[in-house]
C-alpha cells in the first residue's frame, strides 16, 4: 500500500488545492493613496516678478487685444469683475469688449514687486506718486482732479496713471488705441464765443471757462501761492489764468498800450497771423503775451499767467506752459 507523499486529500484538495509544501497566504495589496483632486485653476504667476507697463500694450502679463482663451491660458486666477464686461485676473482687471481685452489696469499695492515704467521699478512703499511715474512715460499732460482722486493721462490717452483717496492710492491702466482715443478726447473741451467769430480748443480737466464781451478768461483752480517778500501783506492765492480779449485797435496801437517796443518781440503765430510774443517773470509768476493782428483795426491777444516752480505749484509750470500753448494753437479768428 502506497503511502502518500503529498498532503493532498480529496477533501484538502477541494477546499486548499494541491501543493507539494505549505503556502503562507498572500497579502492583500496596500490601499492606494487617494489621488489629489485636480483643479481648473493654473498656478499664479510668480508675484516676485515685476510687472513692466508697456503704454498701450499691457501691464505684465495681461495685453490689451488678448481674447478670452489666451487670458485664462496665462495662469492666473480668473474670477468675475464687479461689472458684466470685467474679469478679474489674479490682482489686474481686465476689461473685455466682444471677446477681446481692451483695457488693463493694477493697484500698485497689488504688486508686491512693483512695476517697471520706462526702465525704473516703482513700488508702493516708496512712496510712489502719479507724477513721478508721468516723468518717465511719453506725451504726459497734466494732472486732472476728478471725484475720488487724480488722473494723468499719457501718450494720448494710452495709459492713465490715477491716485485715488486721501492716501493717493496708484492704479495703473493701459487702453487699447479706440479707448484711449475716446479717454483723451473726454479731457478736450470746445469753446467758441456766441457773438465773436472766435473760438480754441482747452484741457477741460484742468481750466473752466467764463465768457467775456470781448472774449474768455480761462482758469484753473489754485495751484499754489505767491509769495510776499516785502512782509506786508499776505502771499497771493494764484491759479492758471488765460485770457483771450479781441481789442479794437491796430496790433502797434496795442503794443504802445502796454509800453512794448516791437523790438522786443519774439516771433511767434495765432490764429493764422504773425504775431509778438513777450515773456516776462519774477521768482514764482511768470507771464507770456502775444498780439496778433485779427482784422482790420483790430488785435488778438492772449495773455497766460503761470505759477512757476518757486512756487511749488500742484500742476507742473511745464504742463501749465502746454495747456495755454493748446489754446495759443488752437485759436481761430476770422470775421
Amino acid at each position: 500500500m502506497h503511502r502518500l507523499s503529498t498532503s493532498c486529500a480529496v477533501l484538502v484538495v477541494l477546499a486548499l488545492g494541491c501543493s507539494s509544501s505549505a503556502e503562507k497566504p498572500k497579502a492583500a495589496p496596500a490601499a492606494r493613496p487617494e489621488a489629489t483632486p485636480v483643479t481648473s485653476k493654473t498656478p499664479a504667476a510668480d508675484p516676485s516678478d515685476v510687472a513692466e507697463l508697456v503704454s498701450g500694450v499691457g501691464i505684465g502679463l495681461v495685453r490689451v487685444g488678448m481674447t478670452r482663451a489666451e487670458l485664462d491660458a496665462v495662469g492666473l486666477a480668473i474670477k468675475p469683475g464687479e461689472t458684466a464686461d470685467a474679469l478679474l485676473a489674479g490682482p489686474y482687471r481686465a476689461t473685455l469688449e466682444g471677446d477681446r481685452v481692451t483695457s488693463v489696469r493694477v493697484r500698485l499695492a497689488d504688486l508686491p514687486a512693483g512695476a517697471r515704467v520706462g526702465g525704473a521699478v516703482f513700488t508702493a512703499g516708496g512712496g510712489t506718486t502719479i507724477k513721478d511715474i508721468a516723468e518717465k512715460l511719453p506725451d504726459c499732460g497734466p494732472p486732472s482732479s476728478n471725484v475720488g482722486g487724480d488722473e494723468i493721462l499719457c501718450d494720448g490717452g494710452k495709459t492713465q496713471l490715477l491716485a485715488s483717496g486721501p492716501p493717493g492710492i496708484v492704479t495703473l491702466a493701459v487702453h487699447a488705441p479706440a479707448q484711449a482715443a475716446k479717454l483723451a478726447s473726454a479731457g478736450e473741451g470746445k469753446w467758441t464765443h456766441p457773438q465773436l467769430p472766435l473760438s480754441f480748443s482747452y484741457d477741460a480737466r484742468l481750466l473752466e471757462v467764463s465768457q467775456r464781451p470781448d472774449g474768455a478768461v480761462l482758469k484753473s483752480e489754485i495751484l499754489g501761492k505767491i509769495e510776499d517778500r516785502s512782509g506786508e501783506r499776505e502771499d497771493t492765492p494764484q491759479p492758471l489764468v488765460i485770457t483771450v480779449a479781441v481789442r479794437p485797435v491796430k496790433r502797434s496801437e496795442a503794443l504802445a498800450a502796454e509800453k512794448i517796443d516791437a523790438k522786443d518781440c519774439e516771433s511767434a503765430s495765432v490764429a493764422g497771423q504773425s504775431a509778438c510774443l513777450i515773456r516776462a517773470g519774477s521768482h514764482d509768476m511768470q507771464q507770456e503775451r502775444i498780439f496778433a493782428e485779427a482784422g482790420e483795426g483790430e488785435t488778438l491777444q492772449v495773455t497766460c499767467d503761470y505759477l512757476g516752480d518757486m512756487g511749488q505749484p500742484k500742476v507742473p509750470f511745464e504742463a501749465q506752459v502746454k495747456a495755454c500753448r493748446q489754446v495759443f494753437e488752437s485759436l481761430a479768428y476770422k470775421r
